[in-house]
């Protein structure tokens, strides 16, 4: 399950802006939303800095971490990896994120 050429440099660049969305994330909610501290209950984000952009930039860059690692290892299983999880990661934002938002914020 190996790719046919190998692009290690591509895979740091994608793995670089992956942990740079991530940290812009962090940055901007803070450390306590990543234990889900906020889940149940959460303040609603004002819109500002990256998640006027991306809505949910930590998805995303755990996504893109693993698109960037299989450029760097050449292995297909990470970008199988990467496709499973945005699916999933959609799925769990439309079933579970957004009906908890809405209730919170009163509609």
């Amino acid at each position: 399950w190996r790719l046919v050429h190998a692009s290690p440099w591509v895979g740091i660049f994608v793995m670089a802006a992956a942990l740079a969305l991530f940290i812009a994330a962090i940055k901007e909610i803070g450390w306590n939303a990543l234990g889900n501290g906020y889940f149940f209950g959460r303040p609603l984000r004002n819109l500002k800095g990256i998640y006027r952009y991306i809505k949910e930039p930590i998805y995303w860059s755990y996504t893109v971490w693993f698109f960037g690692l299989g450029f760097l290892t050449s292995m297909k299983v990470f970008f199988a990896y990467s496709i499973i999880s945005v699916i999933g990661l959609v799925w769990f934002e439309a079933w579970v994120e957004r009906p908890n938002d809405a209730k919170a914020s009163g509609k």
